[in-house]
């Protein structure tokens, strides 16, 4: 990861943009950007893996990254996507264990480093940070239960749909024809996500497009308000 020199202003700015700090005062914000610094990842470079020691956290100012496991024979598990105002690495700077999970940039990236001794120094003066970041991770944990729940409950149709859904409303466009995804994932990341092989996903991708309720093509996908329907 290469450092970046930014002004405290600058960094100041940056961190406005995340959900964790946002609503902070200019003062309060001066003192994060007293610790913290900016790095750029580029493309395909680990961010941080499973087992690594966790002695600081992340905020994502720029690009996309891809939260993951990997088995000792090399299977990938995505966990989910990481965007710009997102906060990651917080669970082991918190409880001073090691990673739960890898990261991977998955574009250039650029991010806002915050060690772990000046963060919890912070954290102890403004406990309303403390609150957002507890709901942060009450999101997380509540988004892991629902996936497990559907790769329990749901059969691979449905938990495709509701991924689709859950892709569409956040990077999701209004157009005549429909919602379209505005994010390129393989069908291979999409089956990783459900807990289903790329073949299923793609036997049934096919079966919504030859029934004009889906449209593909590279870099995007096209839902209709008829698919999404079926996953209220």
């Amino acid at each position: 990861m290469e450092a970046v020199i930014y002004s405290k202003r600058e960094i100041a700015r940056l961190l406005s943009s995340s959900f964790l700090f946002s609503g902070l005062n200019e003062a309060e914000f001066e003192r994060i950007a007293a610790f913290a610094r900016i790095k750029k990842v580029s493309r395909g470079r680990v961010v941080f893996s499973k087992g690594d020691p966790g002695n600081s956290m992340f905020a994502v100012i720029s690009g996309r990254l891809k939260v993951q496991n990997i088995s000792e024979d090399g299977k990938s598990l995505i966990m989910g996507f990481l965007e710009p105002g997102a906060v990651f690495g917080e669970i082991a700077v918190l409880d001073s264990k090691p990673r739960t999970a890898s990261v991977v940039s998955i574009e250039d990236s650029e991010l806002l480093v915050i060690e772990r001794a000046p963060f919890l120094r912070f954290l102890e003066a403004y406990p309303r940070v403390s609150i957002k970041l507890m709901e942060a991770i009450c999101e997380r944990l509540r988004a892991a239960d629902q996936s497990l729940e559907n790769m329990v409950f749901m059969s691979i149709p449905n938990r495709l749909i509701h991924m689709l859904r859950a892709l569409s409303d956040q990077y999701g466009v209004v157009t005549a024809g429909g919602i379209e995804i505005r994010m390129k994932i393989s069908q291979g990341e999409l089956a990783n996500l459900i807990g289903a092989s790329r073949e299923s996903v793609n036997k049934q991708l096919r079966i919504w497009e030859d029934a004009g309720l889906l449209k593909m093509a590279e870099g995007w996908m096209q839902l209709s308000q008829q698919l999404l329907a079926a996953s209220e």
